[in-house]
């Protein structure tokens, strides 16, 4: 009977053998098999259990795999998979917390320091749509503000390097209605300039040029300096005439 148990190498027999067996002629080769089956045993469940945890990649599995292993068969490589798993965990906790925060701050922050780096890309594409999404806003801010207050530099300047653009129309129209008025507005005041230094007829009629020509120069400075009238080289050259008539006075 013993023979046959030795034979499949049944630790189940060896152990019923040795329990009860009375002579027990074949005692210590039994007891130095089984113990061999029962190494063989342990040696096979832990390289099982790594393989499982290898496998699933499983931190703690393999955590303890190395707190608990007698043979340690794959000690080096275990301990290479477990930092390069905290690293993992690491990594994916600070995209974690930079994505919750969605802060163009905490986003440049991960792509600029994580370890490994598995979300760089989703963060670049978040903080790529933020950065939009900010600027979208500031120009929509910087629109609503000078067309409310009639800052037509800034309306110009909205619309030669909006991105966006989404108020362009209305930003264009604003502008060429404050032109349309604004060079109505000049015509008008270059009337009131010309009237300010009216030439006497008459021979032996008296100008007095210093109390007229003061007016008029303070008055044709004003329409030189509009940088906003399309005509203004125009309107400035028909301003001239005023000064003419002075000289001929």
């Amino acid at each position: 009977l013993i023979e046959r148990v030795m034979q499949a190498r049944s630790l189940n027999g060896l152990r019923a053998y040795l329990k009860t067996c009375k002579a027990c002629p074949r005692k210590a080769e039994t007891e130095s098999m089984l113990y061999a089956l029962e190494v063989e045993e342990r040696r096979n469940e832990e390289n099982k259990s790594w393989e499982t945890a290898k496998s699933f990649e499983d931190r703690l599995q393999i955590t303890n795999y190395l707190k608990t292993c007698e043979f340690c068969v794959y000690r080096k490589e275990a301990s290479q998979l477990r930092t390069v798993l905290l690293k993992r965990e690491a990594d994916k906790d600070a995209w974690e917390t930079a994505r919750k925060l969605g802060s163009s701050g905490a986003l440049e922050t991960y792509i600029n320091t994580c370890t490994g780096c598995r979300y760089r890309a989703a963060a670049e594409i978040q903080l790529s749509e933020l950065k939009a999404a900010d600027k979208q806003t500031k120009e929509q801010t910087e629109f609503r503000a000078a067309f409310e207050t009639n800052d037509f530099q800034s309306l110009e300047t909205y619309i030669n390097t909006c991105e966006f653009c989404e108020n362009k129309g209305a930003a264009i129209a604003r502008l060429a209605e404050f032109r349309a008025a604004r060079q109505a507005q000049l015509e008008n005041e270059i009337v009131a300039c010309r009237a300010l230094a009216p030439v006497p007829s008459g021979q032996g009629a008296k100008i007095d040029l210093p109390a007229i020509q003061k007016p008029l120069t303070s008055c044709l400075k004003v329409l030189e300096q509009d940088r906003f009238n399309t005509e203004a080289a125009t309107l400035v050259a028909r301003a001239d005439i005023a000064r003419g008539d002075l000289k001929r006075a």
